[in-house]
């Protein structure tokens, strides 16, 4: 999806112009009122330009890579669950776990490891044939 879609999908379109005539200052301001009004997407999306204007600056390739989603693939989910409850534990602790696998069932933590095979292990240890939903953390990139 390019830049342009993604803008429009999230009605905030970075004005050219005004990035070009912006100071560090006033552009590193409306990354924060963004972020603090809860449009992410709308703040990654200048985070990223942000970083075309100013690459080697740490705290704008900081927000550009915090701010970037993530992606997720559900591998095997228990049939016993609808996930809504793995996700929201997902969202919230995921990211305590980079470069892993996590189990999940419910709100319930089982394992998390970069091998995915010990973390089956330990759902078949808990859960026994029960299943869990199975989610790889990437590690953050700069």
């Amino acid at each position: 999806m390019s830049m342009l879609q993604k803008a429009q999908r999230t009605r905030y379109q970075v004005d050219q112009v005004w990035l070009e005539r912006a100071t560090y200052d006033d552009a590193a301001a409306e990354l924060r009122r963004l972020v603090a009004c809860g449009r992410l997407e709308a703040a990654h999306l200048l985070a990223a330009q942000l970083c075309e204007r100013w690459p080697e600056d740490p705290a704008v390739r900081h927000w550009n890579r915090v701010l970037r989603p993530g992606t997720a693939r559900v591998v095997w989910r228990s049939a016993e669950s609808d996930g809504l409850r793995e996700r929201d534990w997902l969202l919230g602790h995921r990211h305590e776990y980079p470069g892993c696998w996590i189990a999940v069932f419910g709100d319930e933590f089982i394992a998390a490891d970069p091998d995915r095979s010990r973390v089956e292990e330990a759902v078949r240890a808990r859960r026994g044939d029960g299943g869990a939903t199975f989610y790889f953390q990437r590690e953050p990139t700069e």
